[in-house]
């Protein structure tokens, strides 16, 4: 099982891959992202790592979508969106029977499967987005929708049936989609054969000449497009063909598609989604010029967080609907999961006798190096006031002190009940886990709601941290099988599988381990440090290691942090807060330091933790 496929693994459940339009619109939350998507006609470019939410953006720009959208935001979107969005999702198993075609096929004839491939998908999402758009019934929410007597539908498909390589006999719109998907189990089974071992040149000449191999979808896509609009009397109506997982489509499709954005057709445009580290090949055209990139990266803080609440708050209305909660409030999460354990008490109140005034002491009393600390920096007389030497660098220092607190009392080693304390409970914490990744808080979100019981009821602290454990763990472990996508040359990479017992290149498990290992030890080491560790700058030069580092930044493990000190356009990454339970962290920022130096510190500690099997298993306190 890969982590990357987005079919598999502990998230599958939240992606909108296999979710129709209509159910992608339940609980759909805009990022300011969508709004560039939805307004413009131009060919965009979607760039964003895995769970970040290119797919539902895209079905979000769908008729279907668009008419089931319970949303304040929706009349907005349906003023915006004048176009008619046809959705194709690249196949990963079409791309991988390709690419073994390599050997068997003359370079020269490779392309034409992948480009007839996307030919016939894409004229099948043709037909279903146009469709979709036949037939008014008056409701308010319908987008756009057209009238097409079936005289008309029939006269349509008859006009375009050639140029689609359907049968004349193909009477209708439906008939069209699914003359598409014929097509392309017919393509199928002529790969299949050409592929055969033994196959002598003449046969694969014979075989490459088949007339499926000779669809020009461009001149089949603007026909039907074309005549649809005059059918409609929309005859500038324009359409855009919207792509996921651009980098999955054969090298022949993408080379195809890069030299359309120049533009054939005005009529005809494109909307693409891609992962960054996994372009397979570069594509023509050139940004602004020819496209246009829309960056899907995380928020900032205070975006992050007002889109995080917006989607928890639509997950707490779903599920208090399986109560019979019909109400139109739904309790906020600031009410259900309160504030998180690492903020300030008692309004930030440092007198003698307060809460935090109470840690301080708790922790000087176990903690000698804490104890020294403290003293120097605040004298033995303790905290006075705002005045007192040292007042704000205690202040900063709490949220550690509290974690610190949290494992050393009562014993908490490892294997102490303690690992996860409720600390990391609270809406806070929810918020910089999730870190504005729609996957990452619908999962999150899920295993927090699992035992609410519905109205204003608190989810209590421990159950909270159990979720948030439980949901951690479960990513954390994911990791293990990741491949890594490898760079071959500036144009091309591959996906090699993640090394296994006895391979000593370092693998995404093992440097998101080394990296919390290092981290966990710079918190909770002897020496109490209030300048932590957080960001790593990418000082190896190993390119097996960046090619990791890619890899899990796509996958949304590692972060990309703007750089600190004297390189500022040297690239930083930390790892993400949702590891922050796994390896005792505060999930907070801090200060860069060298990846290099993390890597090498760590590899004693991880030596040790090392089973017979090879295997590196869960660090201690993780759970």
């Amino acid at each position: 099982m890969l982590a990357t496929d987005p079919d598999k693994g502990p998230y599958s459940r939240f992606n909108a891959r296999r979710a129709t339009p209509a159910q992608v619109a339940t609980g759909f939350v805009p990022p300011d992202e969508y709004w560039e998507l939805a307004s413009s006609t131009d060919p965009q470019l979607l760039i964003g790592p895995r769970g970040i939410g290119k797919t539902t953006l895209l079905k979000m720009l769908m008729t279907e979508a668009l008419e089931v959208w319970d949303h304040e935001q929706a009349p907005r979107a349906h003023r915006e969106v004048r176009f008619t969005g046809a959705f194709v999702a690249a196949d990963k198993m079409w791309a991988g029977q390709l690419d073994q075609l390599e050997i068997e096929i003359p370079a020269e004839h490779r392309s034409r499967f992948g480009v007839a491939a996307f030919s016939y998908m894409a004229l099948g999402a043709l037909a279903r987005a146009g469709l979709a758009r036949i037939g008014k019934s008056g409701d308010e929410r319908e987008h756009d929708r057209v009238e097409l007597s079936v005289a008309q539908q029939e006269e349509l498909a008859a006009m375009v049936a050639d140029s689609w390589h359907a049968p004349a006999s193909i009477a209708t719109m439906s008939g069209l989609e699914d003359q598409m998907g014929i097509n392309l189990a017919a393509l199928g089974t002529l790969m299949q054969h050409v592929a055969t071992p033994g196959l002598t040149p003449t046969e694969i000449k014979t075989a490459v000449q088949d007339p499926l191999l000779e669809i020009d979808f461009f001149t089949a896509a603007s026909l039907f497009i074309d005549l649809f609009n005059k059918a409609v009397g929309q005859r500038d109506h324009p359409w855009v063909i919207l792509i996921d997982e651009f980098e999955f489509l054969p090298d022949g499709s993408q080379r195809q598609l890069g030299g359309a954005f120049q533009g054939r057709n005005p009529r005809l445009s494109f909307k693409m989604s891609i992962a960054p580290y996994t372009g397979r090949r570069s594509f023509a055209g050139t940004p602004l010029n020819d496209w246009l990139p829309v960056h899907l990266s995380r928020p900032r803080r205070e975006q992050a967080d007002h889109f995080s609440d917006a989607l928890i708050q639509r997950q707490i209305a779903d599920r208090a609907r399986t109560f019979g909660d019909r109400s139109e409030a739904s309790p906020t999460p600031q009410a259900i999961f309160r504030e998180g354990g690492f903020e300030a008490r008692e309004e930030d109140s440092y007198a003698p006798g307060s809460e935090n005034d109470k840690d301080a002491a708790a922790l000087a009393a176990i903690d000698t190096d804490f104890k020294r600390w403290f003293e120097e920096k605040i004298g033995a007389g303790g905290m006075r006031g705002p005045d007192t030497p040292g007042y704000n660098e205690l202040r900063k220092a709490m949220p550690l002190i509290r974690l610190r607190l949290a494992y050393l009392r009562e014993g908490g080693g490892p294997g102490s009940p303690h690992r996860i304390p409720e600390l990391y409970a609270g809406i806070h914490n929810i918020r910089a886990m999730g870190e504005g990744n729609p996957r990452w808080l619908k999962a999150l979100t899920h295993a927090l709601l699992e035992r609410w019981e519905g109205g204003q009821k608190i989810v209590p602290r421990d159950q909270q941290a159990r979720a948030i454990q439980s949901t951690a763990e479960e990513l954390y472990n994911t990791l293990k099988a990741v491949p890594i996508e490898h760079r071959v040359s500036d144009t091309d990479s591959v996906q090699t599988p993640a090394p296994g017992p006895g391979d000593d290149r370092i693998s995404p498990f093992q440097l998101i381990t080394r990296l919390g290992i290092f981290l966990r030890e710079q918190t909770h080491g002897e020496a109490f440090r209030t300048n932590q560790p957080g960001a790593f700058k990418i000082d190896v030069e190993d390119p097996w290691v960046q090619d990791v580092v890619h890899s899990l930044v796509f996958l949304g493990a590692l972060v990309y942090e703007d750089a600190e000190g004297s390189d500022p356009d040297a690239e930083a990454v930390r790892l993400a807060h949702m590891w922050a339970p796994i390896f005792r962290l505060l999930p907070r920022k801090g200060r860069e330091r060298s990846l290099r130096v993390a890597l090498e510190r760590s590899a004693p500690a991880l030596k040790r933790r090392h089973s017979a099997s090879g295997q590196v298993p869960f660090p201690e306190g993780g759970g």
